[in-house]
């Protein structure tokens, strides 16, 4: 999930159009999901993006380590770079 919607960006509303809408693409080919509930399933989705961020850092984030094992994450979905 990471490569469609990177954690990096700070904002929902910072995230590039682009992401979204190819995001949009990805889950029209996985659901029946009609055009019109568009705008409930993207706030939807920015519920989710920003829960599984907080969930990330909570469990992957120590403040006070230094800067390499700040981020030291386990999870495959997570992309290294971000």
């Amino acid at each position: 999930m990471g490569d469609k919607l990177p954690i990096n960006c700070i904002s929902w509303r910072l995230m590039p159009s682009s992401n979204k809408d190819n995001f949009w693409d990805f889950i029209k080919r996985k659901f029946d999901i009609p055009i019109s509930l568009c705008d409930f399933v993207m706030k939807d989705l920015d519920q989710k993006w920003r829960s599984w961020k907080y969930d990330l850092r909570t469990k992957f984030f120590t403040p006070y380590q230094k800067a390499q094992q700040h981020f030291a994450c386990s999870d495959t979905r997570v992309v290294e770079d971000q």
